[in-house]
């Protein structure tokens, strides 16, 4: 998972940090749940459910291509506010075959 984290940092001149259900999100930040990656992934790293990520930012539409251009997971736009630019993206694991 940090490898892809970097590979956002650098594509998207975005931060990415994991917080807690308490912390706010901020600004140009990918936030994930701490409690979310524990849920998504098994103990072999392996995906097992969709990955919530939440960003406050007025491109974050244009992550969806970013992330789906990596080919780590499969990522869908789950609720975009165009008021405040907050954004909760899904992002699925890629079948294997």
């Amino acid at each position: 998972m940090s490898e892809y984290v970097a590979y956002i940092d650098r594509c998207s001149d975005v931060e990415c940090t994991s917080i807690d259900a308490q912390t706010y999100v901020a600004v140009h930040r990918i936030d994930v749940l701490e409690e979310h990656i524990e849920h998504c992934f098994d103990h072999y790293d392996s995906q097992v459910a969709p990955l919530s990520m939440l960003i406050q930012l007025e491109r974050a539409p244009e992550l969806i291509d970013i992330i789906n251009q990596h080919g780590w997971f499969i990522a869908e736009m789950e609720e975009w506010n165009n008021n405040t630019f907050q954004a909760h993206l899904l992002l699925h694991p890629v079948a294997k075959h």
